[in-house]
């Protein structure tokens, strides 16, 4: 019993890890596809994404928030 709790602890951390890379790549990705003339931009989102802890919630918020702002501007992307 105590191992299936070590087995689901790990794998839930594991999870939260990808999740929270996953969040930051795509915020990245969507930049740096959709707006190639933002290279510092670009550049500082992969870093952040790379790091060992990218704050997931923000990266979230941003993406939302800057696919919203492109949606308000006519600007259609799909990375």
């Amino acid at each position: 019993m105590r191992l299936l709790l070590v087995a689901l602890a790990v794998l839930g951390l594991t999870a939260c890890e990808v999740l929270a890379e996953d969040a930051c790549d795509r915020y990245a990705d969507y930049v740096c596809t959709c707006h190639p003339d933002e290279a510092s931009e670009c550049d500082a989102l992969i870093n952040l994404a790379n790091t060992e802890m990218p704050p997931t919630d923000q990266c979230f918020a941003d993406l939302a928030a800057r696919q919203d702002e492109d949606e308000a501007n006519g600007v259609q992307c799909t990375p």
